[in-house]
């Protein structure tokens, strides 16, 4: 049985995340889709684009700022468990942990985990 207070998470390596300050994404769709896309544009709020790789497919999508900070953590070695702690403490009215909860779903379905850390056999 594993201790879940100490279990992380090795991401794929192809994984990359990288700011997001213009309307990038929906120029690209419109672009795809074949339709005039929109004028370049400053967002907002600034968010995240999260790329990586499933098989041999290049995939991409946008986050928020609770997934962000969520991945950043675990990437740099937090377990799953601090980081629901820690994500609660910032993001106090936003239910931060359960969004975490949620993404480890989507992670999963994603192929960004590829491993676990802090398990003991």
């Amino acid at each position: 049985m594993q201790d879940w207070e100490t279990v992380g998470f090795q991401f794929a390596p192809t994984l990359f995340i990288t700011p997001l300050r213009y309307n990038s994404i929906t120029i690209w769709h419109a672009l795809n889709e074949e339709q005039i896309p929109p004028v370049a544009e400053l967002l907002p709020t600034p968010s995240w684009l999260l790329i990586w790789r499933k098989g041999w497919q290049p995939h991409f999508r946008t986050i928020h700022s609770i997934e962000h900070a969520a991945l950043t953590q675990l990437l740099t070695g937090t377990a799953f468990a601090q980081m629901c702690i820690e994500l609660d403490l910032q993001f106090q009215d936003m239910e931060a942990a359960t969004v975490a909860a949620g993404s480890l779903s989507t992670w999963l379905q994603d192929e960004l985990i590829v491993g676990m850390t802090g398990t003991q056999a």
